[in-house]
């Protein structure tokens, strides 16, 4: 499906449906519906960056792998307007959920997805926010193409970590094979990678 908003493209892609069907069977709708709220506040607050450095939008797409906000190809804001782009999200999402734990006195739902969404997003993944930060700062030091070359290395290094800590998790505990969906999730957005 694909509409656009003013100048913005916006492309909800058919995996990202194929998502919300599969979490309407499992029965899980009510929790993806909670975090794709969130997600969306992650994305909004992006936005609300970007407008105020004074970058346009050219398209949003929304798919299995989550948001992608594609601003003008030439247009670079300066490295500490670019790093706080990439940070400002996360920050709001780890600041809410702390919020929420401060508000409700104990981890409910909205807290763990505020701090799920933070947290993960802050890894030096190539596709998160933390990657792109990463690639940021070091494009300080390096090339562009080795900057995003380092990147790619931490991925495949963190989706390591990640599936290693689920398995781990899983054989000793026999509980929540999360962290392992997520690793698999991280490898295939490597392959898949734009």
């Amino acid at each position: 499906m694909q509409f656009k908003i003013k100048n913005t493209s916006v492309k909800v892609s058919f995996s990202f449906f194929a998502l919300v069907l599969f979490f309407m069977v499992t029965d899980k709708i009510s929790s993806y519906l909670l975090t794709l709220l969130f997600a969306l506040l992650h994305e909004m607050v992006h936005i609300l960056f970007i407008c105020i450095f004074g970058s346009e939008i050219n398209s949003i797409e929304i798919s299995f792998f989550g948001g992608n906000i594609k601003r003008n190809n030439n247009y670079f804001s300066g490295f500490l307007k670019e790093s706080l782009i990439h940070v400002s999200a996360p920050v709001f999402n780890i600041v809410i959920g702390i919020l929420f734990y401060l508000y409700f006195g104990e981890i409910n739902d909205y807290v763990t997805v505020n701090l799920a969404l933070g947290i993960f997003n802050i890894l030096p993944f190539y596709s998160f926010d933390g990657g792109k930060f990463t690639e940021n700062i070091l494009q300080i030091r390096f090339s562009y193409k080795t900057a995003c070359n380092i990147v790619v290395f931490t991925s495949i290094f963190t989706s390591f970590i990640i599936f290693f800590t689920g398995f781990y998790i899983y054989l000793n505990y026999n509980e929540n094979i999360g962290l392992i969906i997520f690793s698999i999730y991280c490898f295939i957005s490597i392959i898949f990678k734009k």
